[in-house]
């Protein structure tokens, strides 16, 4: 016969700890149901950008107007510009 024995966390947080103690205690579902049941609930709030800006993949990007172009030689020129001021 098996021994009933309290599932392994490997959580140090005390807080954690006794949420997981309370909740077992007053639903009867073991440390590990309650576990996988709050991580699958779990969602992030999605990233909040400045306008202008989106993602794309790691990278942060301006978002330019409809019909507006950016070359090389814009960027080139503003970098030049702003090396130049006084």
């Amino acid at each position: 016969m098996a021994s009933a024995r309290p599932a392994q966390t490997n959580i140090r947080s005390d807080i954690v700890k006794r949420r997981i103690r309370e909740v077992t205690e007053r639903t009867g579902m073991t440390a590990t149901q309650f576990l996988e049941e709050a991580v699958l609930r779990y969602d992030p709030p999605g990233e909040t950008l400045p306008p202008g800006l989106k993602r794309v993949g790691r990278l942060l990007v301006a978002e330019l107007p409809p019909g507006v172009t950016l070359t090389l030689e814009d960027i080139n020129a503003d970098i030049a510009a702003y090396r130049d001021r006084e």
